[in-house]
């Protein structure tokens, strides 16, 4: 938790094309939750990476690779030993009736899921499955 905490951080603070950028993961004990078709589909389509990366041991940033999922409406799903699998796309419904619970995803994290999103470079923020936002903004924590 604590290497995703400080990658985030430099995620923040990364710029592509002279722009910063915003960017979101979610991490999860449970991915085959997100495409088993006995769940509930978690209000969005999921797509197998061509190629996994794995974030446990590496402390360079893809400025390319992260500019693929905003952070608003695509995330990257991350297994709980850091692989990045498949990609999260919301429904186009979802997103337009529910902008609140699309922000911290409200209804699609479960159980032990949590959101890492980066919106800017001066804003950081994780969200748990019980609806917590930890917010890093102004070089401080705030619940």
């Amino acid at each position: 938790m604590r290497h995703l905490i400080e990658y985030f951080f430099k995620l923040r603070t990364t710029s592509f094309e002279g722009n910063f950028f915003s960017t979101g993961l979610i991490l999860s004990k449970a991915i085959h939750d997100f495409v088993d078709n006995n769940q509930p589909k978690r209000n969005s389509q999921t797509f197998e990476l061509s190629t996994w990366i794995r974030l446990q041991n590496s402390n360079l940033v893809d400025k390319r690779l992260w500019y693929l999922a905003d952070g608003k409406k695509t995330f990257f799903l991350a297994t709980k030993k850091l692989d990045l699998t498949k990609l999260f796309i919301l429904d186009s419904s979802y997103l337009n009736s529910n902008y609140l619970e699309s922000h911290f995803l409200g209804l699609s994290l479960k159980g032990g899921d949590a959101l890492f999103k980066v919106e800017n470079e001066k804003l950081f923020s994780i969200n748990t499955s019980g609806g917590f936002e930890f917010l890093f903004f102004e070089n401080q924590w705030k619940l």
